[in-house]
């Protein structure tokens, strides 16, 4: 099997952070350089700090600069045909020196003013024709523009547009068929958008929280899971995996986890996460036991906040409570769908009666069931389905998870840009 060695071509000239052209090619490098690819990104010979803007791969800055103009409607002059030469060479040394043997490339050959460009990548791509190239179309084609033509670039050229939808316009606005577009979706992962701390994409990828069906972030002390009904959410979460066959992600985010009596407490939730279907450490987690013993006093409030942002389900069996800090942490920061304890009379009044309420019994008055042992394990899953049914029923709840779950890194890599590359490289016949 042939590996990739890719370079990623673009026209940058300077690093402008708000430009979505930008991140989408950070993002992509960040994919090739997670997934055991890392790129070799060719920018323009003016482009003086790309080497800090782009720490993860390595930075060439061989694309000769240029006064660019439209040149679907400018003739192209001998200036011109020097760019044009000076780019080919710049990339077949690049090629040569580095053995790239797939080159992925962002709207050059879609925008007017990189005609140049496109024409020096169809001299290089016939110098070296082993070289595979993916072209990124980033907007929707439209016009017949008379410099569009995949058919003049060759077999060994695609063209990528992030939607199937609009594939077939694509083809037949590039002069080519399906056959010469590949669908493949942009990235959009909340843990770049929002900037997360390394320390936080460090646990998300420990315990991969992107692509789980059920994800909830639950602050809790050691001494107060019982009271903060950490039990009612093991048994809901275990029916959740075990019966309803959802990948679940319940984090318990624990303090003061510093002593020997508290470290057996969080064991012995382990084992009754274990007796309900959670794998410890996968499904259910607890944060003390990430890299110890650095966080037992508990994550910072940042982790905290960023991590909540990726629930899609907050329940709060609370049976003790005068306000409950993190029923609006996660709510401002998560979006989650919150189901709270009915049976605790003050949560209707600090959810404004917005959310939904299941009762676990509290102070204010006793249940038929007080301890989850007496409650049989088809209870659970009946709760289960129910909460299953009101998240189905939330298109935002829906749209979120979908969004998390489909557009992040890791997702988009193995699905969807890995399998491609890979596709093109080892074309079967």
């Amino acid at each position: 099997m042939i590996r990739p060695v890719p370079g990623v071509l673009t026209s940058f000239t300077y690093y402008a952070s708000g430009y979505s052209l930008t991140n989408l090619i950070r993002s992509q490098i960040r994919q090739l350089t997670r997934g055991g690819y890392p790129p070799h990104l060719m920018v323009c010979d003016s482009f003086k700090e790309a080497d800090q803007h782009f720490k993860e791969c390595t930075v060439h800055r061989v694309i000769p600069s240029a006064h660019l103009e439209d040149y679907r409607t400018v003739k192209l002059e001998q200036k011109h045909e020097k760019l044009v030469e000076d780019t080919a060479a710049a990339l077949i040394k690049m090629i040569d020196d580095h053995k790239l043997n797939i080159i992925l490339t962002h709207d050059i050959v879609f925008l007017g003013t990189h005609y140049p460009y496109a024409l020096a990548v169809q001299v290089a791509s016939k110098a070296r024709p082993n070289v595979k190239w993916m072209h990124w179309i980033h907007s929707c084609p439209s016009g017949l523009n008379p410099i569009w033509n995949i058919k003049k670039y060759g077999p060994q050229h695609k063209l990528v547009f992030p939607n199937r939808t609009d594939a077939l316009r694509v083809a037949e606005q590039f002069r080519g068929d399906l056959n010469d577009v590949w669908p493949i979706h942009h990235v959009k992962d909340i843990r770049e958008f929002a900037e997360f701390s390394g320390p936080t994409c460090d646990f998300i990828d420990q315990y991969d929280l992107m692509n789980a069906d059920i994800v909830q972030i639950y602050p809790a002390s050691v001494d107060r899971l019982g009271a903060k009904g950490v039990h009612y959410l093991i048994k809901t979460f275990g029916a959740m995996r075990k019966r309803l066959l959802k990948s679940v992600r319940l984090v318990i985010c624990n303090q003061w986890c510093n002593v020997d009596h508290h470290r057996k407490t969080v064991e012995e939730h382990l084992e009754m996460g274990k007796q309900a279907g959670l794998r410890p450490d996968k499904d259910l987690i607890f944060s003390s036991r990430f890299d110890p013993p650095k966080w037992e006093l508990g994550l910072p409030s940042k982790m905290v906040a960023e991590l909540m942002m990726l629930g899609n389900l907050f329940m709060f069996p609370t049976h003790h409570e005068s306000f409950g800090l993190v029923l609006p942490e996660a709510s401002l920061m998560g979006g989650a769908l919150v189901v709270a304890n009915g049976s605790l009379d003050m949560m209707r009044e600090i959810t404004g009666n917005n959310a939904l309420f299941w009762d676990y019994g509290s102070w204010h008055r006793d249940m038929q069931f007080q301890k989850p042992g007496d409650q049989p394990e088809a209870y659970f899953a009946q709760v289960a389905k129910i909460i299953l049914g009101k998240m189905h029923s939330e298109k935002g709840i829906r749209l979120r998870t979908h969004m998390r779950k489909t557009f992040n890194l890791d997702a988009n890599w193995q699905n969807e840009l890995e399998p491609a590359m890979l596709a093109l490289l080892n074309e079967m016949d």
